[in-house]
């Protein structure tokens, strides 16, 4: 089914609804809770939650295809069982924080703070008028003056491409007299192991950045302009951060 979003000349794109197809698309490591591979893969069948067509990522590079996690989190018990999952694998780890962007991994953010118990700081790591901005949120900010100088973050994000995100997140944290001691994402499409993305964002373990599902790699490629998208220069483009909004 095609959908049509935007104004002018309007970005076309299909959701991907065949379980067998998703299934290709997609591989799930060693779940700790009820969560299932193939409960993962009815989320995202579901509710049409892969996208394929023309995408504009927030990095600037375009895909020919794109999980729109927005979409799972609308589904109120979707939502607990992912955010589950994720506060399961840090559970031992003495977590006294959570820090999330303010785009889709937002709300996942927050139930996962919710589930540890701990509180939520958000984090603005967007772009405004070609301008990276870089700062937490509002009263929902590390104070870096707390006298709980020290605390222990979990970051938390619907999913990870260049892993630039990721970076700014632990940057901030680190300016806040804070130390990012683990990272918890639904999905990567990061194109390096998470040994190499680890040791290039922080002070970090392989084992410290826990991914509930890997998106194919090929299938998933990010391209630089002019993407292989049939006059891709000329052709409407989907913007990522609004399909997920």
């Amino acid at each position: 089914m095609k959908e049509q979003k935007g104004t002018g000349l309007l970005p076309l794109y299909d959701e991907i609804r065949d379980a067998e197809e998703v299934e290709r698309l997609i591989s799930v490591p060693e779940l700790h809770t009820e969560l299932t591979n193939d409960r993962i893969v009815e989320m995202l069948v579901s509710s049409g939650a892969i996208l394929e067509g023309h995408f504009r990522l927030l990095s600037g590079k375009h895909s020919l295809r794109f999980p729109a996690f927005g979409r799972i989190a609308r589904n109120n018990r979707y939502r607990d069982e992912i955010s589950h999952e994720i506060a399961d694998r840090f559970k031992e780890c003495d977590i006294d924080a959570v820090v999330s962007p303010i785009t889709a991994g937002a709300l996942l953010g927050s139930l996962v703070a919710r589930d540890l118990n701990v509180d939520i700081f958000y984090a603005d790591v967007s772009e405004n008028k070609g301008f990276p901005i870089s700062r937490f949120v509002g009263g929902y900010s590390i104070d870096p003056t707390d006298e709980q100088q020290g605390k222990r973050v979990l970051i938390v994000n619907d999913l990870t491409t260049t892993g630039k995100g990721l970076q700014t997140m632990v940057d901030l944290v680190s300016e806040a007299n804070a130390t990012v001691v683990g990272i918890g994402l639904f999905g990567s499409r990061y194109e390096g192991s998470m040994e190499e993305l680890a040791s290039r964002i922080g002070d970090l373990n392989a084992e410290d950045i826990q991914v509930l599902v890997d998106l194919d790699k090929e299938a998933f490629k990010c391209f630089d302009t002019p993407c292989p998208y049939p006059d891709c220069e000329e052709a409407p483009v989907a913007n990522s951060w609004e399909l997920n909004r």
